[in-house]
């Protein structure tokens, strides 16, 4: 799947200024965890992410 997904930037890395999510957790000195929540299907998760975007108070 990563072949078919260009690399760009994002909300997050434009607001804090780093070049990677990468670059970013190395600079973190705290433990995180995250989880996967949503569906297999690349098509249903972009459509729910949609969804959730637009509905966030801020837009973003």
């Amino acid at each position: 799947m990563a072949r078919d997904w260009p690399l760009g930037t994002s909300a997050f890395l434009a607001a804090t200024g780093f070049g990677s999510e990468a670059e970013w957790k190395r600079s973190q000195t705290r433990i995180m965890q995250h989880a996967h929540i949503g569906f297999r299907s690349v098509s249903a998760r972009s459509r729910v992410c949609a969804k959730s975007t637009a509905a966030a108070p801020n837009g973003a």
